[in-house]
């Protein structure tokens, strides 16, 4: 039965009595006021319906946003990998350079090794996410036109960057291990020595001298070279853009700032340290929690930055002075500094707040 049956009988009582009654003008006056009155009623329901829409449309909108978050910071973290990994090829192929025009008797097993290393890795770089995205209607769901231009872009750069890595991959496959196959046995590379050294006394005699003093060689090294330097300063700005476009959605989805972002910028630790002081541990700008300073210490601890680790791990202890982690960690910052003093201290401390701790049980013991 329909709920509206019994107010339409009502209204139209009304009606008929008015009428009956020959009170014409109070009719209009009254079939005046019913039309208006219906006529809010239907402007409330489609405001109603905007709205469901609306919220709806915020809710899609950040179930996407959320999804390419994820991937972009896959991109970026892997993009700081292959950085880290290229960078450290071009000292190598600086040393191979080098060995040009040297006599074979001069190299002893890491030399060689070092001559016919070859670096694999390739990053991996996700954009299912954006390309759904991008191949359907669903763009327009965006609202901020900064991200949406910038996500239209993307694939180029994406592009731009596997293709450069690709003509690298096809360099090495192709043109770099069959040459130093076709002068070096495969029994002269440590790994495989120890893993077949049965067959080490009957293998070919590897000829580094012949290698060394072919030009083809020579200049695939330098042509390796000048690839990877075009690599690192391409992707360099690649994870720039690709840095950038993470910060906005973490601003629209009302995310806290990569710290990594700040330690990677070009202030000083001392600075970065100060930035995080004042951060609101409530709604804080940049990501300040006891993992991520943490993390990051390592980080720094990891590029030989020990200094600049040891402020970072202070400034958690003052933070989070109940997390016995964080003086398991500025001890053990300490200790690489040579400061067992102050490293035992802080040991004692994680171990009073946690006495399961057996990091700090090891350390107190090694330190007696």
């Amino acid at each position: 039965m329909n709920n509206h049956q019994p107010m339409i009988k009502f209204f139209r009582k009304i009606r008929q009595n008015l009428m009956l009654e020959n009170k014409t003008s109070k009719y209009l006056a009254y079939a005046l006021g019913e039309i208006v009155l219906v006529m809010i009623g239907i402007l409330l329901a489609l405001q109603v319906n905007n709205w469901n829409e609306k919220t709806k449309s915020i809710a899609k909108e950040r179930v996407i946003l959320s999804s390419l978050l994820k991937d972009f910071e896959t991109n970026s973290n892997n993009l700081q990998a292959s950085l880290s990994l290229y960078s450290a090829v071009i000292p190598s192929l600086d040393r191979k350079l080098k060995y040009i025009g040297r006599n074979s008797d001069e190299f002893d097993q890491q030399i060689k090794d070092d001559i016919i290393a070859v670096p694999v890795w390739f990053p991996k770089l996700v954009n299912g996410t954006l390309n759904s995205l991008l191949y359907s209607d669903q763009l327009g769901i965006i609202q901020n036109n900064d991200i949406k231009k910038l996500l239209i872009d993307y694939p180029f750069d994406l592009d731009a960057n596997l293709a450069l890595v690709e003509q690298f991959r096809l360099m090495l496959e192709e043109k770099h291990q069959p040459l130093v196959d076709s002068y070096v046995s495969l029994l002269d590379y440590s790994s495989i020595k120890k893993e077949y050294p049965e067959a080490s006394s009957n293998a070919k005699s590897s000829d580094y001298i012949g290698l060394l003093n072919d030009t083809r060689f020579q200049n695939l090294l330098i042509r390796e070279k000048q690839l990877i330097n075009r690599y690192i300063n391409l992707t360099t700005e690649f994870l720039n853009r690709t840095n950038y476009i993470i910060d906005l959605i973490r601003v629209d989805l009302e995310l806290p700032l990569k710290l990594e972002r700040l330690i990677n910028s070009d202030k000083s630790i001392d600075e970065v340290v100060e930035i995080i002081k004042q951060q609101d541990k409530d709604a804080p700008v940049y990501e300040i929690s006891e993992e991520i300073i943490n993390i990051l210490g390592y980080k720094l601890m990891e590029d030989k930055k020990y200094n600049e680790a040891l402020k970072l791990f202070k400034l958690n202890t003052e933070l989070y002075p109940d997390a016995w982690n964080t003086y398991d960690s500025y001890g053990e910052c300490l200790l690489e500094l040579g400061d067992k003093e102050n490293a035992k201290k802080a040991y004692q401390k994680s171990l009073e707040l946690n006495p399961d701790n057996e990091y700090a049980i090891k350390a107190l013991s090694e330190l007696k």
